[in-house]
C-alpha cells in the first residue's frame, strides 16, 4: 500500500489481523486511517486489490484465457493485453460525464473497480467487495457533527506524520480551504499556492 510509514507501523497489526480474518472491508478501513492508497493482502487462495473511497488510487482489470490480470496503470494494463480505444465509451464520457458508468474505461475489456470497492480474486473468479462500511441515510444537521470528526482526524494524522510541516494547494473553494485551516491548527503551513480560472489566464498574458 502507499501510506505513511509511521501509520502502517501503528496499525500493522490490525492490518493482519484483518487480513487473516478475510474481513477486506475492515482491513481497508485501517488502510486509510494509515494515509490510504493501495491495499494488496493474499490469504490461501484469494487475493485482494483495493484502493481509496474516492478512486484517487484507482484498480484496473481485465479477463483474459489465462485467467484475470490486474493494474493500478490503466496504460500498462491496455498495452499488455492489446486493448483497444472504446470510442463509443470515449464519446458517451464526452457528452454526458464519466460517472454515469463507474466500472467502465475508454479501452474495451478493461473494467475499473468503482471507488468504495475492492476486488477479490479466488480460485473460482472474482468479486467486488463494498468496502464502505456502514451505510445510513442521515441529515445535514445529524451527519454534520460525524462528518467534522472524520475530517479533522484525517487532517490531524498526517499533520502529526509530516513533524507538523505542510503546504497546501488551494482552488478557493470550501473543500481546500477547510482543509488548509485545519491543518494550519496542528503546525505550520509553510507554502500555499492558489489556483483559479482568473489567475491562469492573468499568467498566460503576463508571466512576469
Amino acid at each position: 500500500m502507499t501510506a505513511d510509514p509511521g501509520a502502517v507501523g501503528r496499525l500493522h497489526g490490525e492490518m493482519l489481523t484483518a487480513a487473516g480474518a478475510g474481513r477486506w472491508a475492515e482491513l481497508a478501513g485501517v488502510a486509510g486511517r494509515a494515509g490510504g492508497g493501495w491495499v494488496v493482502a493474499g490469504r490461501g487462495e484469494e487475493l485482494f486489490v483495493c484502493g481509496d473511497l474516492s478512486g484517487a488510487h484507482p484498480v484496473f482489470y481485465t479477463r483474459t484465457a489465462g485467467g484475470v490480470i490486474w493494474s493500478t496503470s490503466i496504460g500498462r494494463l491496455a498495452g499488455e493485453v492489446g486493448a483497444a480505444v472504446d470510442l463509443g465509451m470515449m464519446a458517451a464520457q464526452m457528452a454526458v460525464g464519466p460517472e454515469h458508468w463507474p466500472g467502465r474505461t475508454l479501452y474495451e475489456g478493461i473494467r475499473a473497480v468503482p471507488g468504495g470497492y475492492g476486488l477479490l480474486l479466488t480460485a473460482g473468479g472474482l468479486e467486488l467487495v463494498d468496502v464502505r462500511g456502514p451505510q445510513g441515510h442521515l441529515s445535514l444537521a445529524e451527519g454534520a457533527p460525524g462528518f467534522g470528526r472524520a475530517l479533522r482526524t484525517a487532517v490531524r494524522e498526517p499533520m502529526g506524520a509530516a513533524g507538523g510541516r505542510a503546504g497546501a494547494d488551494v482552488s478557493g473553494g470550501l473543500d481546500s480551504s477547510a482543509v488548509a485551516i485545519l491543518a494550519a491548527g496542528h503546525g505550520e503551513i509553510r507554502a500555499v499556492t492558489y489556483h483559479d480560472l482568473y489567475c491562469s489566464r492573468t499568467a498566460s498574458r503576463d508571466p512576469m
